[in-house]
């Protein structure tokens, strides 16, 4: 993937998409460095593996981040904060650990936040609760163990999979504040 580099010299790009190709590599640091006029972003499904670099929040303009369906690891950069066009951001299906950064709640244009099938623990942070634009949220498949009321406060939330994980207790009634709520999946967890 080092020939990623050489795309800083594309002063005009706007979509980049590599998905479904076998690049077997890492993501380099110089991502960073690619076109500031860069806002999608695809690398989906290519076998990559590695951390993710914490220089991809250089590219300010980034509207959306899919690099889903690989072999990432390590933990989500906190600088991924800085992204504050953000509107989808898209990690699932890859061996991501540790637990979700509160600095995401900073994406305050977040409408897709796509983490399940990683190995994230803890808690969902409670700062979700003012991601008011949010309309889909997958969480599924990790080993989260807590949520947070504020959850319960993302009111024009459509699409909710918290499924798969650790979480324990019971269903707080405050499912009952998302009112346009078209689908949920608490299954496989160990409410009470």
């Amino acid at each position: 993937l080092s020939f990623l580099s050489s795309l800083s010299n594309c002063k005009y790009l706007k979509y980049f998409s590599l998905s479904n190709n076998l690049l077997d590599g890492i993501l380099p640091r110089a991502i960073g460095n690619l076109s500031q006029s860069i806002e999608e972003f695809w690398i989906v499904s290519c076998n990559i593996s590695g951390g993710i670099p914490e220089e991809i929040s250089n590219l300010t303009n980034l509207i959306a981040i899919y690099l889903g369906g690989n072999k990432l690891n390590g933990t989500i950069p906190i600088t991924l904060g800085k992204l504050q066009k953000l509107q989808l951001l898209s990690f699932e299906d890859n061996q991501l650990e540790g637990s979700i950064p509160n600095d995401l709640c900073r994406l305050a244009a977040l409408f897709q936040l796509d983490l399940g099938g990683n190995m994230l623990s803890g808690f969902i942070p409670a700062c979700f609760g003012n991601l008011t634009y949010l309309k889909k949220l997958n969480l599924g498949s990790n080993q989260l163990t807590s949520t947070s009321s504020t959850l319960w406060n993302i009111k024009y939330i459509l699409y909710l999979n918290l499924s798969s994980n650790s979480f324990t207790g019971s269903l707080p009634l405050g499912i009952g504040n998302l009112k346009v709520l078209v689908q949920i999946d608490l299954s496989m967890n160990n409410f009470s």
